[in-house]
């Protein structure tokens, strides 16, 4: 039971510092700031959110969950192969994603931020597609231990947690730092579910 009191803390913990800090830079909207509190929101995501989900393999195990608290596991040929596709397909997205910032904005996933805007390839699919990866992993990795609890915190908890921070903090944060150029990219560029169009320029860009 530890570790599921460790998502839970680490859900709320996450999301009441994603309110306080957005708070902060609408308060005092300077570039410099909203740096700071972007370093400081990579540290509460990470231990918040990654060090939760991380424990889980080692205590109690993925498949342990729904035994502890008595709920039915799913377990399927069907499911696990539909795992595995949507695990490998938020992988594609986590890994070109971390390409994409480190040779188009010159920055890292965390605490080095980013210095231009990365556009190219999965980032003219979707505004966010590092988070479209971990969605899709959480789902996947759920999906593949067959875990009813896994499945139901990362869809009713976990993912809805990280998209408030997303439109709630991110998104002002970046608008913060990059101005217009940032306004006119959400203009163009889908928050999280790719355009038909987008998938066709992004295969020609490649």
């Amino acid at each position: 039971m530890l570790t599921i009191y460790t998502h839970i803390i680490g859900v709320i913990y996450f999301t009441i510092g994603v309110f306080i800090l957005g708070k902060r830079i609408r308060k005092n909207p300077d570039k410099s700031y909203a740096e700071k509190q972007s370093r400081i929101m990579h540290f509460l995501f990470h231990s918040g959110l990654t060090f939760p989900a991380a424990l889980s393999f080692f205590y109690p195990g993925l498949k342990e969950f729904d035994k502890l608290l008595g709920f039915n596991s799913f377990s399927n040929i069907y499911i696990l192969i539909a795992g595995i596709i949507i695990l490998v397909a938020g992988a594609y997205f986590i890994l070109n994603a971390i390409g994409g910032l480190g040779k188009q904005g010159n920055g890292a996933p965390a605490f080095k931020l980013t210095e231009k805007i990365a556009r190219k390839g999965v980032y003219e699919m979707v505004r966010n597609p590092m988070s479209l990866g971990h969605y899709l992993l959480y789902i996947g990795i759920s999906l593949i231990a067959g875990s009813t609890y896994l499945i139901l915190g990362s869809v009713l908890f976990v993912i809805p947690a990280h998209i408030f921070h997303l439109k709630y903090f991110e998104e002002f944060e970046l608008e913060l730092r990059y101005g217009e150029q940032y306004i006119i990219y959400k203009k163009e560029v889908p928050f999280l579910f790719p355009r038909v169009n987008n998938l066709l320029k992004t295969n020609r860009s490649y």
